[in-house]
């Protein structure tokens, strides 16, 4: 996953927050191994769409973020956006914690201190984030489940 540097020097936290969206995405399609081709036909999109879609660049209407969730396999819409909005929350996190600063545009503040490479950077790791996290869950609910059985 790679976040456009340039495009993040002037943004706002709608636009942010379709940048956590796209990366979010982008993630879930590498990890089920999936070509941006073929999650675009799966999602009934164009690659081009998606591909700006994945780069922030564009915001996906609920018809096609259902489309995606369920090309995703992901089990619905509103799952994919908690999905986002714990990334996005993470981001936050990450980003006052480091700055010590209570500012709501954390987003400017990481890119005063660390230029948009950091900004991307912290993008992608709060994704990676959500993505460890809901593995540890899913790795605790099957040994739980695992366990119940014996």
């Amino acid at each position: 996953m790679h976040v456009n540097q340039d495009y993040l020097s002037d943004m706002d936290d709608d636009e942010a927050y379709q940048i956590v969206f796209g990366k979010v995405i982008a993630g879930l399609r590498e990890r089920a191994s999936l070509s941006q081709q073929e999650l675009a036909a799966a999602a009934h999109i164009t690659q081009g769409t998606l591909s700006r879609i994945e780069a922030g660049k564009l915001a996906a209407d609920v018809v096609v973020a259902r489309r995606l969730a369920a090309a995703l396999g992901v089990s619905s819409y509103q799952a994919l956006v908690g999905m986002v909005d714990q990334a996005h929350e993470e981001a936050q996190r990450m980003a006052k914690k480091v700055a010590g600063k209570k500012s709501d545009a954390w987003f400017d503040t990481v890119l005063d201190i660390a230029g948009a490479a950091g900004l991307g950077a912290l993008i992608l790791l709060s994704v990676a984030v959500v993505f460890q996290a809901q593995a540890a869950e899913a790795a605790k609910a099957a040994k739980k489940s695992g366990g119940s059985r014996g």
